[in-house]
């Protein structure tokens, strides 16, 4: 397993739901960062938005759930805070 998913399954254990989120990319040339969603360098939340289309409500604390939804992209993970 990678740091991040083991990071994801301990938040769950815990009880915090966990979700993908989208991560920084290169930009052609690679002389910047992007976002990794379709808006690109044009998203005005680079790196800082959910992958999983309800967003913080498709928040999981299943296992099996997050080793699907985070384990093929090994990029980034979110929580979801009660607040």
């Amino acid at each position: 397993m990678s740091a991040l998913l083991d990071a994801a399954l301990g938040y769950a254990a815990r009880g915090m739901p966990v979700y993908p989120v989208h991560w920084p990319r290169p930009t052609q040339g690679g002389t910047s960062m992007a976002c990794s969603c379709w808006r690109g360098a044009a998203c005005n939340r680079p790196a800082k938005h959910p992958l999983v289309r309800h967003g913080i409500y498709d928040a999981s604390i299943a296992a099996r759930g997050l080793v699907a939804a985070v384990a093929p992209r090994q990029h980034r993970a979110g929580h979801r805070h009660h607040l």
